[in-house]
């Protein structure tokens, strides 16, 4: 993940990657990361109340 990429959790900037986000209601979550000159990356998490859950993931620049 590129850092400095902004972080939505079901549509609400949670701050930057390189971050933990925390708080976060149990239950599968939309998770969004977003940089300029990269695709977008979207998915689903599972959230487990009281549990971290840990998330890699890569994204391609948009004109590698």
């Amino acid at each position: 993940i590129p850092t400095n990429a902004t972080i939505y959790v079901d549509g609400v900037d949670k701050g930057l990657t390189n971050a933990y986000v925390t708080n976060l209601t149990a239950g599968t979550r939309n998770l969004t990361l977003v940089k300029a000159g990269y695709q977008n990356l979207t998915t689903t998490v599972d959230v487990k109340a009281g549990k971290t859950t840990v998330m890699k993931a890569f994204r391609l620049p948009i004109n590698p």
